[in-house]
């Protein structure tokens, strides 16, 4: 999750005061993400995980697969 501007390639929704972006194309990919906040900050949840995801997301760092690019 980061911050970003909304493409017209992106499907955009709005719960509670919070704007969410993602693209379509991704969102297809994972048909549906549930995002939660606790004290720890955002979690994004996709109902069907990308294949070699899972482990910390860190940008290039990161121990899975958190895009269609990396």
């Amino acid at each position: 999750m980061a911050l970003d501007d909304a493409k017209d390639t992106d499907t955009r929704a709005e719960e509670k005061g919070y704007n969410f972006c993602m693209d379509k194309h991704l969102l297809a990919q994972v048909s549906h993400v549930t995002i939660n906040y606790s004290y720890m900050g955002f979690s994004v949840d996709p109902e069907v995980p990308l294949p070699g995801g899972g482990g910390k997301c860190g940008g290039c760092e990161s121990a899975g697969n958190c895009s269609p690019d990396h």
